[in-house]
């Protein structure tokens, strides 16, 4: 069993523990903010392994509001309920293009996995939310789940599961290394804490060049340029060979083209 199967498992072990009683649909919001606490956690995992200091903090902030909301939905009832959809739904409208982001990528454990439990867990704790009010005003709550709704969150459970264990193996049977013999005379290009190491590569005019790419990071980044007409993807602890054909004197930009990395993965190819 895997790191996150078992943080699965205890969070679904602890919201049964903690919700013993209470209406189905607030079950459905408590299981819903425990996913988004997994996918905080996660991030907090991220960018520790990263060095992004501050983005930790947030993450970490995040999670903590989480699980402050479970609380407050297994103690308050409706206040709780209330306040959970509201943050769910500013949530989702702030940030849910961020969420999924990830999703194309299931060969990078940590930006697919992020995607992954932070929409599902969003989504099932605003309907959850919702149902759980409309149930309370309507005074048709109930404590006992049907057959069918039982079966639906083990079905939920185990796909989730089944996903994150995919893209575990998937990560690590894409990890790509470039042989010594393919290394010599290439230069070394590092990612590492969301910049290029280094930021600027001085090369000789009208000679082709090869560069070394590696990602150091455990996020997929990628060596974007369109003044070189490049486009590659570099999978987490994985190498990439480029070949730069001969070029003339000038400036070429780069930047990495993913979750806005561009901001700080940036650099140039200086050609004299």
């Amino acid at each position: 069993m895997t790191t996150i199967d078992r943080a699965a498992a205890s969070a679904a072990d602890i919201t049964e523990d903690t919700t013993a009683g209470l209406p189905v649909a607030s079950k459905a919001t408590i299981l819903g903010l425990a996913l988004y606490s997994v996918a905080m956690a996660l991030a907090v995992l991220a960018t520790v392994l990263i060095g992004v200091g501050f983005m930790t903090v947030f993450f970490a902030v995040s999670a903590a509001v989480s699980v402050g909301l479970m609380v407050l939905v297994r103690r308050f009832g409706g206040w709780g309920l209330g306040f959970t959809a509201l943050l769910m739904l500013l949530n989702l409208a702030a940030s849910g293009r961020f969420m999924v982001v990830g999703f194309p990528y299931p060969a990078s454990f940590f930006d697919f996995t992020i995607s992954l439990f932070s929409v599902s867990g969003s989504l099932i704790a605003l309907g959850g939310a919702i149902v759980a009010l409309v149930a309370r005003r309507r005074h048709a709550t109930r404590a006992t789940p049907t057959r069918t709704e039982r079966r639906a969150a083990g079905a939920l459970v185990a796909l989730l599961a089944g996903l994150t264990v995919m893209s575990g193996v998937l990560t690590l049977a894409n990890r790509e290394s470039v042989s010594a013999e393919a290394k010599v005379g290439a230069l070394p290009v590092g990612m590492k804490s969301t910049k290029f190491e280094p930021q600027r590569l001085e090369i000789r005019a009208g000679q082709p060049v090869r560069l070394l790419i590696r990602n150091d990071d455990p996020s997929i980044h990628s060596f974007t340029s369109a003044a070189l007409d490049m486009d590659v993807t570099v999978n987490p602890g994985s190498e990439r060979l480029i070949e730069l054909a001969a070029l003339p004197p000038g400036e070429y930009s780069y930047h990495c083209r993913l979750f806005g990395h561009e901001a700080t993965m940036k650099g140039t190819v200086v050609v004299q």
